[in-house]
């Protein structure tokens, strides 16, 4: 989302051609206490204090859900025209913040370690599915990262948990956008959507070779403001390349993208080969939009 001042200016997004807004204008946020300046706005107003959508506390992932929906059900009982939705989650960017019951779901998973288990079999899956060809070797853990095993037991609990915490956040993510699919198919929208699907950077290293913050106590954790689980969950986040966001190797700049579009675009069974750079989707948003200036 745009960056703007305390008002609304030409950089807020319905100033920039958007008709409903319900998100963040700054950066990351607190996912269950979204407070101003780093709070939701709806529309050109600040929303203090927002209520949960689901019944349950508030939680940024499921609010921007849902509001989409609503926004997309608005549009579809209404003038039925071509529609542009940009869902910009912020997941699962720092802080790190979850739902405990999901947390309990990746707990202990992580307690093999960033070494030979986790990374290396992400790796392994990665040249099965086709996604990395095998002449591309597995990169070294970055120089300085401590091995798994010179850890004593509390530090690997600790780190267990902010690499459980990380996983509830992709996970409710991924449930987020099953949702969303779901409504689709139901108005019978899905399959002439186009979806796209682009993170905007590779995994992020700040905070330290540990990571950041309160992550025991799940009160103070989710009054955090910029947790993170640390450059040696990084390394493993960017499998198989190396270093992070803020750097131009791959591990900063490649990313996860896809589009998916039943009507227009074939299943294959191949993997698409050929770099592509953001750059590549506006022209290709404005030929399916039929722009001409």
């Amino acid at each position: 989302m745009a960056f703007g001042p305390t008002r609304p200016g030409l950089l807020w997004p319905l100033q920039r051609g958007f008709e409903k807004l319900y998100g963040l204008l700054d950066g990351a946020c607190r996912y269950f206490l979204s407070e101003h300046p780093r709070g939701i706005t709806e529309g050109n107003e600040p929303v203090d204090h927002p209520p949960g959508t689901r019944g349950e506390a508030f939680y940024t992932t499921d609010a921007f859900t849902d509001r989409a929906i609503d926004f997309l059900r608005e549009e579809s009982e209404g003038r039925r025209r071509p529609v542009f939705l940009y869902l910009a989650y912020t997941a699962p960017h720092w802080p790190l913040q979850a739902f405990e019951d999901d947390i309990a779901k990746y707990r202990s998973r992580y307690r093999v370690g960033w070494d030979l288990l986790v990374r290396t079999q992400r790796y392994e899956r990665q040249v099965a599915s086709g996604l990395i060809h095998p002449s591309l070797p597995l990169s070294p853990r970055t120089p300085g990262l401590p091995a798994w095993d010179t850890l004593d037991d509390a530090k690997k609990d600790e780190m267990d948990l902010k690499m459980a915490v990380y996983a509830a956040m992709v996970d409710r993510l991924d449930r987020n956008i099953g949702k969303l699919v779901t409504f689709l198919k139901a108005s019978g929208a899905y399959t002439n959507t186009m979806i796209l699907f682009l993170s905007d950077n590779g995994a992020c290293q700040e905070g330290g070779v540990f990571g950041r913050g309160e992550f025991r106590d799940p009160v103070k954790r989710n009054r955090e403001t910029a947790n993170s689980y640390g450059e040696a969950w990084a390394n493993v986040g960017n499998t198989p390349f190396r270093l992070y966001k803020h750097f131009l190797h791959e591990g900063g700049s490649a990313s996860p993208f896809f589009i998916h579009w039943p009507t227009r675009i074939a299943t294959r069974p191949d993997w698409y080969t050929e770099p592509a750079q953001v750059i590549d989707i506006l022209p290709t948003l404005l030929e399916v939009a039929g722009a001409t200036d």
